[in-house]
């Protein structure tokens, strides 16, 4: 009897082991399917396989010590890092069809506001790696776990997990912030973190920042200088750009703008564009001119006006786009709006409160507005009644409407709901702010921080923007816009309009901006701005923005051009461009 319960015990100890094992196995092939399309790449260098292979040698045995490990605490502290890293890796390869990078992981952490968004619109994406990072939980706190270990066994293995978190920091700092493709997800958004602290820790206390060394010159200038810097708003699909196009309310306001039809972005993220703007960033130091540079609120207070932030997706004095504490004191007045305001309404109070700011001729006013925009997801951003075009019934699990090209009818639904969106937050933002305004001492000048990648290509995955590797023209598509009734100054900027239709980048706004404040032209270019501004010569390829902006160890940025798409857009008849919507 003593024998048969001890081979039963040795059978299902067996048993547990196989099953432990097989699980562990199974999460680590299902988490870096990536793995084996990296090793092929590397194969013409021999050096480069071994310290690939070797790093997953020492990733793999410190992945089965964490699983192995009697120490419950220290097993559910790596738990929960390998399960969020290995979750954060999943995703962004499920959504993007791209493996997860430094410059991803960076961008991510400053999406974390807005994660209800991405939960919503990638509801079946998350889920997939949700249920696959659950059966890793199982796998690395499902017993047998082995016996203690001596004090210097443990010390050991305590330090096997971070050998494999140094050596990816190492391939990371040795390429450029890049060569992490194919490592073991595992351990890449440790070594992310762990690099981009390094980086801070030897970078130093940040460099001072300079303060506005140039005076405004006297003479008139504008009453209300106003930016309006919408959200994921593609120009290319937009009526005052193209036959056809959604309704952007601007046409009948033709008399008092100036057009400057397709332009690029400065990046294709958010936070690098609006920060760039801010701080007047230029191409050739782009890092250096965001940690030195005055801001725009500084030039604008400078120059007599009252600095105010209109900032219409987040609540409660939370900021975004990088920005500080410190550049918001900058600002005198800070409008949010209630967290109460339906996301369909919220451009539309901006437009009233932005016509209050017009009306009101106590001070003259510099205003910088975030809308809310068409960001994903689409549905919720339109009242349904108010749709142009149809779209499938929402679903369950987020939105249900992704830019899948196998699939036409979504693909379709995904596309139409994306033009709604534009035509009730364009058209009938422009529709309230305009209706019988005034713009004879006011001139606002309207962009978008980056376009929209609809996947009309048939290109896989269902990123719409923010991509960090080669990225698609329609990311960085943006309309760009001057209204004023001031007729110099409206004179002057149709010239520049007629003479850089479809030539002008984001990257002239800065500039142009400081010279509707009063500053000179030549004080501009010596000492805030190294970029030209609306009215000069682009010259060639200057229609580039950045998929990498803020590049870190030595890497340049990474800049692509919208040309393609605007030669592509250019040879369409009316009734080709209808079609596709």
């Amino acid at each position: 009897m003593k024998r048969f319960r001890t081979r039963q015990g040795f059978e299902t100890g067996g048993l547990a082991l196989g099953v432990k094992l097989l699980l562990l196995l199974v999460f680590v092939t299902l988490t870096n399917y990536g793995a084996w399309r990296r090793l092929e790449t590397l194969a013409s260098s021999p050096a480069k396989v071994l310290g690939f292979l070797a790093l997953w040698g020492i990733s793999l045995v410190a992945l089965f010590f964490i699983a192995f490990s009697p120490r419950r605490l220290w097993r559910c502290l790596w738990t929960v890092v390998l399960a969020v890293s290995s979750m954060a890796a999943l995703s962004h390869s499920l959504i993007t069809q791209t493996e997860l990078g430094l410059a991803d992981f960076e961008q991510l952490l400053g999406l974390l506001a807005f994660t209800g968004n991405v939960v919503d619109f990638y509801a079946v994406q998350l889920l997939t790696a949700g249920a696959f990072c659950a059966l890793g939980i199982v796998a690395l706190n499902l017993p047998p776990h082995g016996p203690a270990l001596a004090p210097r066994a443990r010390r050991a293995a305590a330090l096997l997990p971070l050998l494999a978190v140094a050596g990816i920091v190492g391939v990371l700092l040795s390429h450029g912030g890049g060569g992490a493709d194919g490592l073991p997800v595992q351990f890449t958004s440790p070594a992310f973190a762990a690099a981009l602290g390094l980086e801070r820790l030897l970078s130093g206390p940040a460099p001072k920042r300079t303060q506005v060394a140039i005076a405004p010159a006297g003479g008139p200038r504008p009453r209300h200088v106003i930016v309006i810097m919408d959200e994921s708003v593609r120009g290319d699909l937009l009526d005052l750009n193209r036959p056809g196009g959604m309704y952007s309310g601007l046409l009948a306001h033709s008399a008092a703008m100036a057009n400057f039809g397709i332009a690029s972005s400065i990046a294709n993220c958010s936070a690098a564009s609006n920060a760039a703007f801010r701080y007047g960033v230029g191409r050739e130091s782009p890092m250096a001119d965001l940690q030195t540079k005055p801001s725009i609120w500084q030039y604008a207070k400078k120059a007599g006006y009252r600095t105010v932030y209109v900032d219409g997706q987040r609540q409660n004095g939370r900021l975004q786009n990088l920005m500080s504490g410190e550049e918001r004191a900058q600002i005198d007045e800070h409008i949010q709006l209630s967290s109460a305001t339906s996301p369909r309404e919220r451009d539309m109070q901006i437009a009233r409160r932005l016509r209050r700011i017009i009306q009101d001729n106590r001070e003259p006013a510099f205003v910088y507005v975030n809308k809310m925009g068409v960001h994903f997801p689409y549905e919720g951003k339109y009242p349904p009644e108010r749709a142009v075009l149809p779209v499938l019934k929402r679903t369950t699990l987020g939105e249900g409407i992704k830019p899948q090209a196998e699939d036409p009818a979504t693909h379709l639904s995904f596309r139409n709901a994306y033009l709604n969106a534009l035509a009730w937050n364009v058209g009938n933002f422009f529709d309230t702010l305009l209706a019988d305004l005034d713009l004879s001492d006011t001139v606002i000048v309207y962009t978008s921080d980056h376009g929209q990648n609809l996947h009309e290509d048939g290109s896989p995955g269902y990123a719409t923007h923010c991509t960090t590797a080669t990225s698609p023209p329609t990311e960085g598509i943006v309309p760009l816009v001057v209204l004023t009734q001031i007729p110099q100054l409206l004179a002057t900027m149709r010239q520049a309009a007629d003479k850089n239709r479809d030539r002008a980048s984001q990257f002239s706004v800065f500039p142009s901006v400081l010279a509707l404040l009063g500053y000179l032209p030549q004080d501009i270019a010596r000492s805030a701005s190294s970029e030209p501004p609306l009215d000069a010569d682009p010259g060639r390829g200057q229609q580039r923005f950045a998929s990498i902006f803020f590049a870190r160890f030595g890497r340049p940025p990474m800049w692509n051009s919208i040309q393609p798409r605007i030669r592509a857009a250019s040879g369409k008849s009316p009734g080709e461009f209808a079609r596709l919507r």
